[in-house]
């Protein structure tokens, strides 16, 4: 019974994170913005992502200056924007000043995920 218990425990856990963390097909870049000393950065694209409990939904998102990867998600948005290519990004489920969290981004037509 303990078992099984710990393993509808593992499945609840892992579906909310799940829910809250996701790709998303974002389309083009419009603007990218690398803010102010340090901090997060934020970027915009023809899409816009709306989370639950970010109140700012109409204007891009915000990719945390601790997250170990914030650099090269920088160059590849960089580059998504000189080049016109659409991106995917994943969401953390989690807001930085009212916008939605990246974690990950990659160019769209690239099917690792």
């Amino acid at each position: 019974m303990k078992k099984l218990s710990a393993i509808v425990c593992l499945a609840l856990f892992l579906s909310t994170f799940q829910a809250r963390a996701a790709w998303h097909d974002a389309g083009k870049v419009t603007c990218v913005h690398s803010g102010h000393g340090n901090g997060p950065f934020a970027f915009s694209t023809e899409v816009n992502i709306n989370i639950e409990g970010c109140s700012q939904k109409n204007f891009g998102y915000f990719v945390n200056e601790t997250n170990s990867a914030a650099e090269r998600m920088y160059s590849l948005i960089l580059a998504a924007y000189m080049s016109g290519k659409s991106i995917a990004i994943a969401t953390t489920g989690q807001c930085i000043s009212n916008r939605p969290e990246v974690d990950a981004v990659q160019f769209k037509d690239t099917t690792y995920f």
